[in-house]
Parts: structure tokens; sequence; C-alpha cells
């Protein structure tokens, strides 16, 4: 007779259970699509309109798409300045703590970041393909830090560290104002800006032009010291900021 005792079996649903900050990660990435849906679909439409329109009046000279990458970057970021803020008592309630929600909304930020970038980059390549056919120029005009003919790796190269500084950033804001208020929350702007704007500095990119003429390991170098600056600093006030009591 064998005396090797079975271990019980664990119930199903406890083994499919996910990780507390992938549920975290989910939930706040699915914050982040349906919103970005719209606005993709909103703003594809004042692009195809003010296309046509140029063509019909006048010549089109550059490209359309590029002012896109401002509402791009800045509408997620302010997503993200409410998901820090709003979500994050939420997901405690509901048994998730503080360091789970911190890594998960850190991780979809990253995603979302690089979804938009990666919808920006191909809506740009597509619009060089009907410039290429219309014999139009496609070419940035005023934001001369995004080169247009670079291609499609380089483009999403550049879009991609840009728009998850700007999740970063927002994560920052957020919980800075959740944990320290109105008023100190403002004035500490000044720092919780600072991935996006480091990132911004690294690619010279035109919504912060900080006439720097940086070399290839210094724009590097600034790159990692705001995703990975912000994203550290962000996890060490989420991980211990006090809750708040729902007031009723």
């Amino acid at each position: 007779m064998s005396t090797t005792t079975a271990r019980p079996a664990r119930p199903a649903a406890q083994s499919r259970q996910r990780p507390p900050w992938v549920r975290a990660m989910r939930t706040t990435l699915w914050t982040n699509a349906l919103p970005g849906l719209w606005f993709w679909g909103i703003a594809l439409v004042p692009v195809g309109v003010a296309t046509f329109a140029i063509d019909r009046v006048g010549e089109v000279e550059l490209s359309i798409v590029q002012f896109v990458r401002y509402g791009a970057m800045w509408f997620p970021f302010s997503l993200a300045i409410v998901i820090a803020a709003m979500l994050l008592p939420v997901h405690v309630a509901h048994g998730i703590t503080r360091r789970d929600f911190s890594v998960g909304s850190l991780a979809a930020g990253v995603l979302a970041g690089a979804g938009h970038a990666f919808v920006l980059t191909v809506l740009l390549e597509l619009e060089r393909l009907l410039y290429e056919a219309k014999g139009w120029p496609h070419v940035a005009g005023l934001d001369q830090d995004l080169d247009l003919a670079a291609g499609f790796l380089p483009t999403l190269g550049m879009l991609v560290p840009t728009f998850v500084g700007g999740q970063i950033s927002g994560l920052l804001v957020g919980i800075a104002y959740y944990r320290f208020g109105g008023l100190r929350g403002t004035v500490a702007l000044l720092l919780t800006l600072a991935p996006i704007y480091l990132v911004a500095s690294a690619f010279a990119v035109g919504l912060w032009d900080s006439g720097l003429d940086l070399a290839p390991a210094a724009s590097a170098a600034l790159v990692v010291v705001g995703l990975v600056g912000g994203a550290t600093a962000y996890h060490l006030i989420a991980r211990r900021v006090p809750i708040r009591a729902v007031r009723s």
C-alpha cells in the first residue's frame, strides 16, 4: 500500500485567478482603451476634411496627420491623471494592494502609450502612401523634429517613448494631487511633469523645443532618466499613499 498522501486539489477558479497587478492592469488599460478609441475615431474626421478642403482650394504642402500627435499624447495624459487619482481607492476597496495597483497602472500606461504611438505611426504611413499617389510632399513643416521620411520603425521609436512619458507624467501628476492636495500638487508639477519634458528634450520635440543639440548617448540617458525616474517616483508614492475615506 502506498503511503504517499495526495495533495488536495485547488479549486479551479483559484488556480485560474490572475495576479492582482494583472487585474489592476486590465481595468486601467480598459479605462484608457474606450476613450482612446473615441479619440481616434473623432480625430480622423477633421484630418480627412482638412486634407480634402486644402486640396480643393489650394495645394497640400505638408502632413495633416502630424498635428494629431499633440492630442494623442495629452488626452491620454489627462486620463492617466484620473486613473491615478480616482481608481486607486476603488481598487484598494476591492482588495488590490496599492503596490499591485501601482505596478498594474504603470504597465497599462506603457501599453497605452505604445498603442497610441503605433496607431499614429500607421496613420502617418498610410498618409504617406496617399501623398505619394497624389504627388504631394509628405513633410512635417513646422514640426522639424518629426522626420516623416525616416520610415516606420524610426518614427515609432521616437513616438513610443514620448507617449509613454506622457502616461507616466499623467500618473505622477494624479498621484501627487491625491497624496498632497491641490496646492502642493500644483507646486509639484515642476517635478511631476519632468518625465514628459525630459523625453521631449531628448528628441527636441516641438511641444517644448529645448534648443539642445544632444548626442545620441545623452538623448538616450534623458529618456531613461525621464521614464525610469518618473515610474519609480510614482511607485514610491502610490504604494504608501494614505487612502482617503469616501464621504457620503
